[in-house]
């Protein structure tokens, strides 16, 4: 099995949940038109100051839910707050949905409302829902959005342009506007996308990798591909990530050994340069400063030294580091959320601060949240957990959407 499918399944078997109030349909949608009316902008140019988003669905940073939640003696962790729980969401409760920050609304569609219950033999078809909602933070309301044009699972992969999702599954592209509360289906590129587990944007383009191994660049406002020049060193098992200064590719130079550290490719805009690391997946964030892999696993070299699986890049000087002062166990406490923006990135129970390099621990899960498959994302520094279901209780449609805030 490959490690890639590996961290996935990981991260799928021990995601999590959510809860919220019930709220009055009629205002909700009222504030949906306004939310519309008031953010119709041209968001598809001129969003250099978006950032990088990472997809949500992103598999290596995952947390493990099947690891000890016991304290970890060093590094020090800051203190944690309360979860706070936020207003039920106007549809169906769901397991994994796609979710993403647009800067004023927290988005979520897709998702399994009948996932099947952990470590049982499940005979059917996985179901795979279309429908989503909003969340306007400041307000504290939720919308009910348009509806996906196909079922979204959890194996798609998402990014943020402005309040535009983006969306790649099933060998297809789609975007939702969440300002115009619609879809559109975006083009496909002339070489197939392989699915590298996340895709990437910056400035208003979205990257991602062909079959053939060459970075795929998507102007969203003209709906036009274009491709990068041909990397020196063919990359596999390889993610592309938009940094401040081009952009990273990382992956192994050989297509068998999974424990063979990652190489480094970065495009500046005119030329390709290499970078060698001494962890063995690739990375798949920018912080804004460095490229980060946030996972505490390590695997064993052929000569009985550990090789860690994460770690970080400083692209400016090629120079790589190991996370500093990793805590020695997962926390989480039955929560295994996953979310990255900016310095912080959520993953194996903590917020780490790759800024700060500070590790805060996750508060253990409400003991009012119910059902696994919970997707999280980071909203201006808070966590906000949406979905899940309980696989052995109610049906989904007599289950809420929960929705759960915390602020590290």
């Amino acid at each position: 099995m490959e490690l890639e499918e590996r961290l996935g399944r990981s991260l799928r078997d021990g995601l999590d949940r959510i809860d919220v109030r019930t709220g009055d349909l009629a205002a909700v949608r009222a504030d949906g038109a306004r939310l519309r009316r008031r953010r119709r902008r041209a968001v598809l140019a001129g969003v250099a100051a978006a950032g990088v988003v990472v997809s949500v669905s992103v598999v290596a940073l995952g947390g493990d839910a099947g690891r000890s939640p016991a304290p970890d003696p060093a590094p020090p962790v800051k203190g944690q707050g309360a979860w706070e729980r936020l207003p039920d969401a106007p549809v169906p409760a769901r397991s994994m949905p796609l979710v993403g920050w647009t800067g004023e609304e927290v988005v979520f569609v897709g998702g399994d409302p009948e996932p099947c219950p952990a470590n049982a033999d499940c005979d059917r078809v996985p179901t795979v829902a279309s429908d989503g909602a909003a969340y306007d933070v400041e307000a504290g309301t939720w919308r009910v959005i348009a509806e996906a044009p196909v079922g979204m699972g959890y194996y798609f992969r998402t990014t943020m342009v402005g309040d535009t999702m983006v969306v790649f599954g099933d060998g297809r592209w789609w975007a939702y506007d969440a300002g115009d509360d619609a879809w559109t289906r975006v083009p496909d590129p002339p070489v197939p996308t392989r699915d590298s587990g996340s895709i990437s944007s910056r400035g208003g383009e979205v990257y991602a990798l062909s079959r053939q191994g060459r970075v795929q660049v998507l102007d969203l406002a003209a709906g036009t591909w274009s491709e990068l020049p041909a990397m020196p060193t063919p990359l596999f098992d390889a993610v592309a990530v938009a940094t401040s200064t081009g952009v990273a590719v990382s992956g192994r130079t050989s297509p068998r050994d999974v424990l063979l550290t990652s190489t480094v490719q970065l495009w500046d805009g005119s030329r390709w340069t290499e970078g060698s690391t001494d962890q063995t997946n690739p990375f798949r964030h920018w912080t804004g400063e460095r490229l980060v892999e946030l996972d505490l696993q390590g695997g064993e070299s052929p000569a009985g030294t550990t090789i860690p699986y994460g770690g970080r890049l400083d692209p400016a000087t090629r120079e790589w580091a190991p996370l500093p002062d990793p805590p020695t166990s997962a926390g989480g406490d039955g929560w295994s959320l996953v979310a990255a923006d900016g310095p912080l990135l959520l993953g194996w129970g903590f917020v780490y601060d790759d800024r700060a390099e500070t590790w805060t621990r996750v508060p253990p899960k409400p003991d009012a949240a119910v059902g696994d498959g919970a997707s999280a994302v980071l909203v201006d520094g808070r966590v906000v957990v949406v979905g899940g279901v309980d696989p052995v209780g109610a049906g989904p449609e007599d289950q809420p959407a929960q929705a759960w805030s915390w602020t590290p």
